[in-house]
C-alpha cells in the first residue's frame, strides 16, 4: 500500500473512532497518544486515547467496555482511557501517568 493510501486510510479510521467516542462519551477533550500520535506506528498498531469527560460514569473497566462497544463496528484496535475532568487534572502532571503521557507526547483532537 502506498504511503498516501495508508495515510488516507489512517485518517478515515481516526475520524470514525473520534466520532464514535464523541457519540458515546460527549467528551470535553480527546487525546491521541502512543505510536499513532508520534507517527511511528505500523499497520497492526492500535490507537491509544485519553477521553476527558465532565464526570465519569462507572469505573475504569465499565468505561473501557463502553468504548469497546462503541468501536466494535469499526474493526479498529484501540485502547481508550476515560478520565473525569478532575481525575485528568489531578494526574496530568504526574510523571509517566497516562494523562501526562497523553499531554506531553500525544496530540489533542480538535472537537469543534
Amino acid at each position: 500500500m502506498s504511503a498516501a493510501k495508508k495515510s488516507s486510510r489512517d485518517s478515515k479510521e481516526l475520524k470514525a473512532v473520534v466520532k464514535a467516542l464523541r457519540e458515546e462519551f460527549a467528551p470535553l477533550r480527546i487525546f491521541l497518544f502512543g505510536s499513532r500520535a508520534t507517527g511511528t506506528h505500523r499497520d497492526e498498531s492500535d490507537y491509544d486515547f485519553v477521553v476527558v469527560v465532565k464526570k465519569r460514569r462507572g469505573d475504569r473497566a465499565d468505561n473501557m467496555l463502553r468504548a469497546r462497544r462503541a468501536l466494535a463496528q469499526l474493526d479498529v484496535k484501540a485502547d481508550v482511557f476515560v478520565y473525569s475532568e478532575k481525575e485528568f487534572n489531578d494526574w496530568k502532571n504526574e510523571f509517566s501517568s497516562i494523562p501526562e503521557t497523553a499531554v506531553t507526547t500525544g496530540k489533542e483532537i480538535t472537537l469543534g
